[in-house]
């Protein structure tokens, strides 16, 4: 069976102490609720390089021996000192008649931590819907917002740093404004809540607007409904998701293709309107942006996986957001909570290391825990790896630097951090064999990031062999045409289906396999190692599915484990809702011991209830009246009469709830070959949404599932 594949330590280990701020007890915090302007002493934020790394929890508590504690000493290490740390607080109506113990406590233990607490403020959920504030009669939200100001004014502040204050969240959207969003209604809420917030008059409170899901129309029409809008926010919050574009691809540098505002820097827009209607200069904070594994919404770019979700995120933080002025603070959704798992920077239920860290974390938060915060009295030296001639990152290489016996190595996309180097003069060294070593010395800055990219350039060459072989059948197959990249080497398969690609530099590779009536099969990276058995073996299938666009990633399950946060389950498919017991990690597994096309299946173990995981298409992409067809290949094993296993294609509205539903066929009793399963449906009007889902049920064995299709055929007559 596939094993999960260890995460590479790319952060070398220094022996140099890293504070994590005081714990609780130990100094006194200076917090004052006087409304006297605050002094800003010398060792305050207010007086440091502002440090704009964030971390976005959700906990509402503090105290030692609860979630809060604990996600607040991971975030501590993470953004290090004086950076940001945001939360939520719910339950917020008319009768609130201040803030809960626990959001004081919160607010407390970041002083205590020299963290900077935004604070966003909600109301009450019911039935999955945030619902709005309700006003003492049209427009009139006194009642409402007098009840925040009980909640701001109960708030600990400190002369150390502001304390910020979002005011709901997202009200462009249907699921948080009770189904049916208001531009007049928000506008005026908003209006009132900073009116009376500002009422306290104490100037270390800051208040943003709810962040919009990124709409730079609907930041027009608040302005519109209510000119007072425009001035009654201190900062501009936004969340510019990027979905599965890198951080090169942005306004900034005019590199966003037509036709979409999917960036890291989508807040851009916003403030073009927002400066349009009459207020330029404008600071802003992403307080909510990231990528969630398993994203793949821009064809022609990589879905995300931990390693280029880390990779992505060190460009932002490293790159392109400290070089725009108007950014306050960034903090990535979310930091760890159940139910996000897709967007986790740490497992639930972690421990805690002695340094503040956490035991489990999520590849990005090692990689960006290493970065040099510009509070940090040290720095870092962090780069890329590539290799000369194919421009491909190189993955295993070794960085040596002068002071350390052991090299940290390069991640799958050649990354590697140094950490917490002293400012002056390093000497650094790459190396790996097969290629010639390149040495260089780096000037280090307290609080910067020194780049140090290298191009290595291969000395000796090597060989990629292997065998394709039928998925129906497991008999050699000629006349496959396959293709390596980078490089674009072709070859050919002889009469007995093998293959050979001479003259290969050591790197990681992909392979494309192409033959008539045959399914196409991509591989996962492939390592081709110096003075290594370089082989590859892999069947092809037939293809049954129709020759129209794909609308779904990982098919063929070749790219790995972590969709919905469980290893088991393919990337880019998660968990269907479950119609009985919950879906735990032992009812599915890639399996590379069979499979159609490729090397990898999908396994869905059997139990009597019905088991399912699904991929859906992203919001909005549904067209009613478009007939469109969901097939994959299944295959049965355990002998088990029960045994079904069948697919489902679903119309859906954005929230995931089904319209109309199309299941093919079931694939029942013993049978042990390969069958092509199909469903077909036409949108219904209302149809936002589409999603291919793979089911079981049975008392024993697997269901093996290959090649999953979802395509458009076109529209109905």
């Amino acid at each position: 069976m596939l094993t999960r594949r260890a995460s590479m330590l790319v952060v070398a280990t220094f022996t140099v102490s890293l504070a994590v701020g005081p714990a609780a007890g130990q100094r006194q915090v200076t917090i004052s609720t006087s409304k006297d302007k605050p002094a800003h002493p010398a060792n305050s934020s207010y007086a440091l390089p502002n440090n704009f790394y964030g971390a976005h929890l959700l906990v509402d508590d503090g105290l030692p021996g609860t979630k809060g504690y604990n996600h607040l000493r991971w975030a501590r290490h993470l953004v290090g000192r004086w950076g940001y740390a945001k939360t939520l607080v719910m339950g917020i109506d008319k009768n609130t008649r201040g803030p809960a113990q626990g959001w004081v406590d919160y607010v407390e233990r970041c002083y205590a931590l020299e963290l900077i607490p935004l604070i966003r403020l909600g109301g009450h959920m019911r039935n999955g819907q945030w619902i709005a504030p309700q006003p003492d009669s049209p427009g009139n939200y006194r009642s409402m917002a007098e009840a925040v100001k009980r909640v701001v004014e109960g708030f600990p502040r400190s002369d150390l740093c502001p304390l910020y204050i979002e005011v709901w969240n997202e009200p462009n959207l249907a699921v948080e404004w009770t189904g049916k969003p208001n531009p007049q209604e928000y506008a005026d809420f908003f209006v009132q809540v900073a009116e009376a917030i500002r009422s306290i008059g104490d100037d270390r409170i800051r208040i943003l607007n709810g962040g919009l899901a990124t709409s730079p129309e609907w930041a027009e029409k608040l302005c519109r409904a209510n000119p007072k809008f425009l001035t009654s926010f201190d900062i501009w919050a936004s969340h510019p998701y990027p979905h599965n574009h890198p951080p090169s691809i942005n306004f900034h540098d005019k590199t966003i293709p037509p036709g979409t505002d999917m960036a890291i820097d989508s807040y851009l827009p916003e403030l073009d309107v927002l400066a349009r209607m009459g207020r330029t200069g404008i600071k802003v904070m992403l307080t909510e942006t990231g990528y969630d594994l398993g994203n793949s919404a821009r064809p022609g770019y990589p879905m995300i996986d931990e390693y280029n979700r880390a990779d992505y995120m060190m460009r932002a933080f490293r790159d392109y957001w400290p070089q725009w002025p108007e950014i306050v603070a960034v903090f990535p959704f979310e930091f760890c909570n159940e139910g996000w798992e897709r967007f986790d920077w740490v497992y639930p239920g972690s421990g805690t290391n002695p340094d503040g860290s956490p035991e489990k974390p999520h590849y990005q938060y090692t990689v960006i825990a290493a970065l040099a915060k510009p509070t940090d009295t040290t720095g870092a030296i962090s780069g890329t790896i590539s290799i000369s001639k194919l421009g491909s990152r190189l993955e295993g290489a070794k960085v040596y630097h002068q002071l350390q016996p052991v090299a940290c190595m390069t991640d799958p996309m050649g990354n590697y951090v140094l950490p917490r180097l002293a400012p002056g003069t390093h000497r650094i060294r790459v190396s790996k064999p097969g290629f010639k070593d390149v040495e260089k010395k780096i000037t280090v800055e307290a609080g910067k990031n020194a780049v140090f990219d290298v191009s290595l350039v291969a000395t000796e060459l090597t060989t990629l062999t292997g065998t394709v072989r039928g998925g129906d059948d497991g008999k050699p197959v000629r006349k496959v045409k396959l293709t390596l990249e980078p490089g674009g080497a072709k070859t050919e398969t002889d009469s007995q289906g093998r293959y050979k690609f001479e003259d290969c530099i050591p790197a990681r590779y992909t392979i494309r396999a192409e033959a008539n009536g045959l399914e196409t099969y991509v591989s996962a990276p492939v390592d081709v190692r110096l003075n290594g058995r370089n082989q590859h073996n892999f069947v092809l299938g037939q293809r049954k599915s129709p020759p129209v666009e794909r609308l779904i990633t990982n098919g063929s399950f070749e790219n790995g484990g972590g969709g919905g946060a469980k290893p088991g389950v393919a990337l880019g498919f998660e968990p269907a809702v479950p119609p009985g017991p919950a879906f735990d990690a032992s009812l599915a597994q890639l399996s590379d011991r069979l499979a159609h096309t490729g090397r990898f299946c999908q396994q869905i173990r059997m139990r009597p209830e019905e088991t399912a995981i699904r991929q859906i298409t992203h919001y909005g992409t549904a067209r009613p009246g478009t007939e469109y067809v969901a097939g994959a290949w299944v295959r049965l094993t355990g002998n088990d009469e029960s045994a079904e296993a069948w697919i489902t294609l679903d119309a859906t509205r954005n929230d995931g709830g089904i319209i109309e539903r199309a299941a093919s066929k079931p694939l029942s009793g013993r049978s042990a070959e390969w069958v092509w399963l199909e469903a077909r449906l036409t949108a219904p009007n209302g149809s936002q949404r589409i999603s291919v889902g793979l089911h079981t049920k049975g008392a024993k064995g697997m269901a093996c599932f290959d090649d999953a299709f979802l395509g458009a055929l076109g529209a109905t007559k």
